[in-house]
């Protein structure tokens, strides 16, 4: 009797066992099945898109951005207070397309708008685009195969102005096909277009130097961007391919409408890039490519009014950091430097007389 109790005993616990590795099994591979599916489904590119009063040409652009030929992307709109119809119809290809995520907010300037699709995006590369821009149908097709080939921490592609365009816009959308590995200043400063819209960013790059967009800054905050991006990149490549459409002359712009702000902007930036490159030890043996880019990237603006911009031409040469501008540095730069550092200290004496 003893012993059919004991059979019995051992037959449950093995029955329950049996039951238990099933439903475990059963567990685990659902896990793995759920695994697998959300690592098919995960945006391999996150394509942000900042909006403010663009009925006019959001449609091509949205149009431009779902038509791609690579499919494995999720479209961020940021709408960034509207007062036009450009909500209503990000709505309606929200509702046509999964992909398209739609986010609301009061206007807070687009480095915010930015910044809102950076904190969501799960793709494994960033891009952006404007959207009053276009993208060539297999533009993101081509930057994600040629970034996972070179193992690309930045991609930079070519682009081309439209309806107008210019010497400098022609020359800048034309790349050669080039690598830079472990060499990402000379990268920057030889080769790069400030703007964000014709690069494609890995997300872990970004995540990692905790990169993101200056908010106080609403012109130029693409050359801020890159230039706190590019010095923690391991490889970048430059692709010739033209992939990215950017329009010219829209009067509506921010650039346009607040010309006379750009100064300000710009003030904040070299601020920030001169604190941020010190902190990261970047600066050092760097000072005198930095002192030119900032010089070449303000002259015109602190000389083209000298009567209202001398106090501008002060304001710029105590923004700089001691450290990039100082007599031992303006000696190294070119020529042309030297000249335009010459007219500007003019400028700052004839306002403090």
């Amino acid at each position: 009797m003893k012993l059919k109790n004991k059979k019995n005993v051992i037959f449950i616990l093995f029955l329950m066992a049996t039951i238990t590795l099933f439903y475990k099994g059963n567990f685990f591979i659902k896990l793995f099945e759920r695994k697998l599916k959300t690592h098919e489904t995960k945006p391999k590119i996150s394509l942000i898109m900042p909006i403010y009063n663009v009925e006019k040409y959001l449609q091509e652009s949205l149009e431009s951005a779902i038509k791609q030929t690579f499919e494995k992307i999720e479209i961020i709109c940021v709408n960034d207070g509207s007062t036009d119809s450009s909500l209503n119809i990000l709505k309606e290809y929200e509702k046509k397309d999964s992909r398209i995520i739609v986010k609301d907010q009061l206007n807070k300037g687009v480095s915010n708008a930015r910044n809102v699709g950076l904190n969501i995006a799960k793709g494994e590369y960033i891009a952006f685009l404007d959207p009053d821009d276009y993208l060539q149908s297999d533009a993101l097709k081509i930057a994600y195969e040629k970034a996972k080939k070179n193992n690309s921490d930045i991609l930079v592609f070519g682009f081309t102005a439209f309806p107008e365009t210019n010497e400098w816009l022609e020359k800048s959308g034309k790349n050669r096909n080039k690598n830079y590995i472990e060499n990402s200043i000379n990268a920057y400063f030889e080769n790069v277009t400030p703007c964000v819209w014709n690069k494609l960013y890995k997300k872990t790059l970004l995540r990692k130097n905790d990169i993101k967009f200056i908010e106080q800054v609403n012109i130029g905050e693409d050359a801020c961007f890159n230039m706190m991006a590019f010095p923690g990149s391991k490889t970048i490549t430059f692709i010739q391919d033209r992939l990215y459409n950017y329009r010219t002359c829209r009067k509506d712009s921010l650039t346009w409408l607040n010309e006379k702000e750009s100064m300000k902007s710009t003030l904040k930036i070299i601020k920030e890039v001169c604190e941020v490159w010190e902190r990261r030890n970047i600066l050092n043996g760097n000072e005198v490519k930095l002192l030119q880019y900032f010089i070449n990237m303000s002259y015109e603006e602190i000389t083209k009014n000298t009567n209202e911009n001398c106090n501008l031409a002060q304001e710029f040469l105590k923004t700089l950091n001691p450290k990039i501008y100082n007599q031992i540095i303006v000696e190294a730069c070119n020529k042309e430097v030297k000249k335009r550092i010459k007219t500007i200290e003019e400028l700052s004496i004839k306002f403090q007389n």
